[in-house]
């Protein structure tokens, strides 16, 4: 229908803006993108209220200044060893199938959390991470999980493992690019 078409399109467009740094709408535009299939006109309200507040907040999107240190938590020397230790596989020594790096490295800092069940409808827990390199953040995703989780715990664990797979992914492609 007309509807679900314009739907579509306005969605897309919002998927556009957080790409180009605009991630204070990224929960709405998540959240709106779940109802494409089959919108009603409070949904289409919805999306009219986000394009007004993309109206009235023109300058808001993430700025990268180098000069600016954002005070992450770091691991000191003597506790990234016990860490090391502890959790090899986060913590993990530089494989044989990646490229070595060229140039110094720079710290890749991940935080990452989840709600558990907070769908009403499916019980679907949500988790998002926010990726930083140095002190610039340069990706992130929130996005429900693929099953139900049954604790607290459970649903951290996932969106654990979905950041690490996200740090493994992008550790390749830093040093792939030197």
């Amino acid at each position: 229908t007309g509807r679900m078409r314009s739907c579509q399109s306005y969605i897309g467009i919002l998927v556009w803006i957080v790409q180009l740094g605009h991630i204070d709408i990224c929960f709405a535009t998540q959240y709106l993108g779940r109802f494409t299939h089959n919108p009603r006109r409070g949904h289409m309200e919805a999306l009219r209220t986000v394009f007004g507040y993309l109206k009235g907040n023109p300058s808001r999107f993430v700025c990268i200044n180098p000069n600016n240190i954002v005070g992450l938590p770091t691991v000191k020397e003597g506790k990234q060893v016990e860490l090391q230790k502890a959790y090899p596989w986060v913590l993990e020594p530089h494989d044989e199938h990646e490229p070595e790096a060229l140039g110094s490295g720079c710290e890749l800092t991940v935080l990452c959390d989840a709600s558990h069940g907070d769908n009403k409808m499916d019980y679907r827990s949500t988790s998002g991470y926010i990726m930083f390199y140095g002190s610039t953040p340069v990706k992130f995703k929130y996005k429900r999980q693929a099953t139900v989780a049954g604790s607290t715990f459970e649903a951290e664990y996932i969106a654990l493992k979905i950041a690490i797979d996200e740090i493994k992914a992008s550790r390749f492609l830093l040093r792939s690019m030197g």
